[in-house]
């Protein structure tokens, strides 16, 4: 669900780098309480991005808050990696954290 507007406030913490962004909700997402949670990915100017990893969305392991992929090691070995996933796009899933581009799953 995309945000009805997105504004970034124009100061940043000198000593963390951290800008404050406010999110409009959509009007279809109901009551939101004071104290509720919520995580938002942040779009990222993509132009001429290189190095993006996708993998199939079958190959990615929910549990609770992890998100997960196994990997073979140099041995051929299957290790459990944990990810950070990005944008959907179909069937693929993209690969922001946690993997290097060459790296084999164990699908």
């Amino acid at each position: 669900m995309a945000a009805a507007k997105i504004t970034v406030l124009p100061t940043a913490d000198a000593v963390s780098n951290n800008v404050k962004v406010r999110l409009a909700l959509p009007q279809q997402l109901g009551s939101v309480s004071p104290g509720m949670f919520a995580r938002a990915m942040l779009p990222i100017a993509s132009s001429g991005v290189q190095g993006q990893i996708y993998i199939p969305s079958q190959a990615v392991i929910k549990r609770s808050e992890l998100m997960a992929v196994y990997v073979l090691d140099a041995q051929g070995d299957p290790q459990l990696r944990q990810v950070r996933v990005g944008h959907r796009q179909g069937d693929q899933l993209e690969i922001t954290a946690g993997l290097q581009a060459g790296e084999k799953n164990c699908a």
